[in-house]
């Protein structure tokens, strides 16, 4: 995690992407503001260029995210209820004006289409993104029109967020919100796992430091 990118952590690595020694994310100035900015063409849809956001715990929320779309060769957009790298909901722009919604659960890529809805967009212009998502229900919106109304899904109760870029893009803006009833849900609801887990760590034998060695000498520049 760079600590330069705040709440943002980059959650998948590979070796062949082709600048930064991997590397796919980046922060620069646009317009006179910070955007986060990926800059590679990565046909393979099942390495996708993801960063990542927010709580494994929230359940209801809506996200919104303004992002400029740089090519069309290869999807570009959000995705939400993040249990990991390889299981979210995911919207995101196609060639043809099209907008795709997926399931993804671990290989079974694509093979979730779920809806896909024609949606005009310039390449180089700021386009917003924002779905509603309240137990099993699901609501997407385009520039604040509904293009996905009450789509019904069980999977992936709950998860972050996060923004998904496999062709060149630069977001500026993201908000994510939810009820006080629902922050107040969460409150409790982590509380609970936290007392849960610590209770079944304090049946285990807890560990001591037996010995500190100095690696000094063994560093490499």
């Amino acid at each position: 995690k760079n600590p330069a990118w705040g709440p943002w952590a980059e959650a998948v690595y590979w070796g062949h992407w082709q600048i930064d020694e991997g590397l796919a994310w980046h922060i620069r100035q646009s317009e006179g503001r910070k955007v986060i900015w990926q800059k590679q063409e990565i046909p393979e849809e099942d390495r996708c260029a993801l960063v990542l956001a927010g709580d494994r715990f929230w359940t209801d929320y809506a996200y919104e995210v303004e992002f400029v779309p740089l090519s069309s060769e290869n999807p570009i957009g959000i995705v939400y209820r993040v249990a990991n790298s390889r299981n979210y909901f995911q919207i995101t722009l196609g060639e043809q004006d099209k907008l795709i919604w997926v399931r993804r659960q671990h290989d079974a890529f694509g093979a979730y289409i779920s809806k896909v809805r024609t949606v005009p967009y310039k390449l180089g212009e700021p386009i917003t993104f924002r779905v509603e998502v309240t137990g099993v229900n699901h609501t997407i919106y385009v520039n604040g029109k509904p293009v996905v109304k009450g789509r019904r899904d069980h999977h992936h109760p709950a998860g972050k967020i996060g923004l998904l870029a496999n062709s060149p893009a630069e977001y500026r803006r993201v908000r994510v919100i939810m009820s006080n009833e629902n922050a107040q849900d969460l409150k409790r609801r982590k509380a609970a796992w936290a007392d849960e887990t610590n209770r079944e760590a304090a049946k285990y034998p807890q560990p001591e430091l037996y010995k500190k060695i100095d690696l000094k000498k063994l560093a490499v520049n």
